[in-house]
């Protein structure tokens, strides 16, 4: 998911620091290009990183920050990640027979 997120000025580090706790890749920092003193982050972010991402971006910008996602493209899970998965099917298909 493609993430843009309008935060006031001073807590732009604070969102991006939140977006790449989520595994998100950051791909901008820049002025809101409409309201003074706001900035804006861009961000590529799994679509599992948005579960509680406005909650968490109000509770660091006292409740102001926002954000809008809209989809980008697919990408294949490896890893980690893609170990979890295998292994959660696994289990639900063991439970299903």
């Amino acid at each position: 998911m493609r993430v843009t997120v309008d935060t006031p000025g001073g807590t732009a580090s604070k969102a991006g620091s939140a977006l790449s706790a989520r595994r998100g890749q950051i791909l901008g920092l820049s002025p809101h290009p409409s309201w003074g003193r706001w900035e804006r982050v861009e961000a590529l972010l799994p679509e599992s990183g948005l579960t509680g991402l406005d909650a968490e971006l109000r509770s660091l910008s006292q409740g102001l920050a926002s954000f809008t996602a809209q989809f980008d493209h697919l990408a294949e899970l490896t890893g980690k990640q893609a170990d979890e998965v295998v292994k959660t099917r696994a289990a639900e298909t063991a439970r299903a027979s």
